[in-house]
């Protein structure tokens, strides 16, 4: 499995998280990942609700959840928000 980095922003932490996730895997797959992993990095300032969704950082659109990464164009060094 290819993993590719992304940048993820947390708006009620005000701060940025980089993690790599797998760009086959469908995003509702990913995102309790990118949400758990979050929490640990943060050392639990950030607690995951199972309700977050992301958006992309550029336009603001939702992530469609139902699509790997590789499917959405989510590359490299992409900005993410988690919601």
């Amino acid at each position: 499995m290819n993993k590719i980095l992304i940048r993820v922003y947390v708006p009620s932490l005000a701060k940025e998280f980089e993690i790599f996730i797998c760009e086959s895997q469908k995003m509702h797959e990913a995102l309790p990942l990118i949400s758990k992993a979050i929490e640990k990095i943060s050392d639990e300032e950030y607690r995951s609700s199972g309700k977050e969704v992301l958006c992309t950082k550029k336009e603001g659109n939702i992530i469609d959840i139902n699509f790997s990464a590789c499917e959405l164009g989510i590359h490299n060094g992409a900005l993410l928000i988690l919601i």
